[in-house]
């Protein structure tokens, strides 16, 4: 280890004094050869850089399974967390091996992110209980959510996150949150709120969220309507059903 030290010591003192002999010595050669090195330095990096890409792409491409683990490895470094939610805002976060006794104890729900899922799935709770859950076989076609004068489209799913988790239940408070955290709409919102639903039996429902905590449950091979009023395309969702169990 000494002699290793040593021997880069004097490499470094070697170049110093000959960078300065050279300098001196030559002046204008040495400025010339200096900015050719820079160049010819600059160019070799910037085309093996290119070439590292093209083959990463290319790796890719004939060997997705190499994107997956990669993907997968990069996911196990994250660790899991709770988001506490209140008014449609992350009020605090925590990876769960940190969760302590003075974590928040008012707020409307939480949300359990899993990482180290394929599709970072998400549960939502109402308590720090089980973290277990299970993937629903429900895919809404369409949520689109109506506040005042603005309609948003709401995906449940992307690359990002995965809400159709059996037992999540999508409330007002959940879409405020989807919002704000999630389309990130900074804004005053309206009481008012409306959703517009094609389930994955192209039914069509519509209700608006009052007072009365209305909301959807998502179970394994179906979802149920929460405290909503039942309307001729909510009479229709019941009656696919309860063919469907026939």
């Amino acid at each position: 280890m000494i002699s290793f030290i040593t021997n880069l010591l004097r490499t470094v003192l070697l170049a110093f004094f000959i960078n300065i002999y050279l300098k001196r010595r030559y002046p204008k050669q040495y400025g010339d050869i200096l900015i050719t090195v820079s160049y010819n330095i600059v160019y070799a990096f910037s085309v093996i850089q290119i070439k590292l890409k093209n083959t990463q792409k290319y790796l890719y491409m004939t060997n997705p399974r190499i994107s997956e683990l990669l993907e997968i490895y990069n996911k196990r470094h994250i660790e899991n967390s709770v988001d506490y939610i209140l008014d449609g805002e992350i009020i605090y976060s925590t990876p769960i091996y940190s969760l302590k006794r003075d974590d928040p104890t008012k707020f409307d729900f939480i949300i359990y992110s899993d990482y180290t899922s394929k599709d970072i799935n998400k549960k939502i709770m109402e308590n720090i209980d089980v973290y277990d859950y299970e993937k629903s076989n429900i895919n809404f076609i369409l949520v689109e959510l109506k506040t005042g004068d603005n309609t948003y489209k709401i995906d449940l799913k992307s690359e990002s996150f995965d809400f159709y988790l059996c037992g999540n239940t999508f409330t007002k408070n959940f879409f405020k949150y989807y919002l704000n955290e999630i389309l990130k709409l900074r804004e005053p919102f309206v009481d008012n709120f409306s959703l517009k639903l094609i389930d994955h039996n192209v039914v069509t429902v519509d209700f608006e969220f009052t007072d009365k905590n209305e909301s959807i449950l998502l179970e394994k091979n179906d979802y149920k309507l929460l405290n909503v009023e039942n309307n001729e395309n909510n009479e229709n969702n019941e009656n696919n059903t309860n063919n469907e169990e026939k």
